[in-house]
């Protein structure tokens, strides 16, 4: 209870103010889109960018009352499996999408686990997960956004 009433007044306190951004080192931009900047530095290898990223969007969700799965790790995550199981140049955004669409579906099967890390490193499911291979794996531009596209839009497959 304390906490909401916390983040009430703080919420009261900005749209009060009229404060489009919130100054200082860690400056929330409330019309920044977080999610591609996130992204944008996952695909460049930028990890601590990208969970900086991760920690202004946060703030902006809370803000704003938004709930989604959107995180870091589900985003890198996510863009390996894609990378390992359909990163060849010769594959389609279609492709990819189909591969983070059945990891999503997994998700939200009662038939499996409830998150993305417990999906994928589920015993017998994905092969790379788990390999060192995997582990230290830098997913490509192309697996990143086409998992954040199925993470913000949802699945593409039934």
């Amino acid at each position: 209870m304390k906490k909401l009433i916390a983040l009430l007044v703080l919420v009261i306190v900005l749209v009060m103010s009229g404060i489009k951004t919130v100054r200082g080192n860690n400056s929330l931009d409330m019309d920044a889109n977080y999610a591609l900047l996130m992204a944008e530095s996952i695909a460049n290898g930028n990890y601590n960018q990208a969970r900086h990223y991760e920690t202004l969007r946060n703030q902006k969700k809370t803000l704003l009352g938004i709930q989604d799965n959107i995180t870091f790790d589900n985003l890198l995550l996510l863009a390996k499996i894609v990378h390992a199981e359909a990163g060849s140049d010769w594959l389609t955004e279609e492709h990819r999408q189909l591969v983070a669409s059945v990891v999503i579906n997994r998700v939200n099967s009662p038939e499996f686990p409830n998150t993305i890390h417990n999906v994928i490193y589920q015993r017998g499911q994905y092969a790379p997960a788990g390999t060192k291979y995997f582990n230290n794996l830098k997913p490509s531009r192309k697996c990143v956004f086409s998992a954040l596209k199925v993470l913000a839009s949802g699945s593409v497959a039934p």
